[in-house]
């Protein structure tokens, strides 16, 4: 008797919690197709206000090349959290810098930066599945 009451009463829990929390959600066609046209209509404005309010003030805010590359060698943690930017979960910290170099290779997995003549510091970005870096370049008078 004892062990019916706790199946029942552990059905009921799990029945409970699927409720609130399903596996998997089932919706009509219509609905999700208007619900992904709407979307992607707002894609554009979403990247356009991302790029405005998220990316160009970063940019003010970012290091001298030099000044990163020093700060990573004499204490790589540190130097994460001041000048990095974590996204999501992930272990990856990604970084914003600024000035001036010279491409010293391009291959398939990214571009070789040189910041000074004569200096061993030098940036590689890396290019994974669609890019993980841009590079903005400005020409300068």
């Amino acid at each position: 008797m004892n062990r019916v009451v706790v199946i029942l009463c552990c059905t009921a829990l799990a029945g409970g919690f699927f409720w609130f929390f399903p596996l998997f959600h089932i919706e009509r066609i219509n609905t999700a197709t208007s619900a992904k046209a709407a979307q992607a209509a707002d894609t554009r404005d979403y990247a356009a206000a991302f790029w405005a309010e998220k990316v160009i003030p970063a940019l003010g805010k970012a290091p001298d090349g030099e000044e990163l590359i020093s700060a990573l060698r004499d204490n790589p943690g540190a130097a994460r959290k001041r000048f990095g930017h974590k996204v999501g979960v992930s272990r990856t910290t990604l970084f914003i810098v600024e000035g001036k170099g010279k491409v010293v290779a391009i291959d398939k997995s990214g571009v070789g930066i040189a910041l000074k003549e004569g200096s061993d510091s030098r940036i590689f970005c890396c290019i994974r599945g669609y890019f993980l870096a841009t590079l903005c370049a400005t020409p300068q008078d």
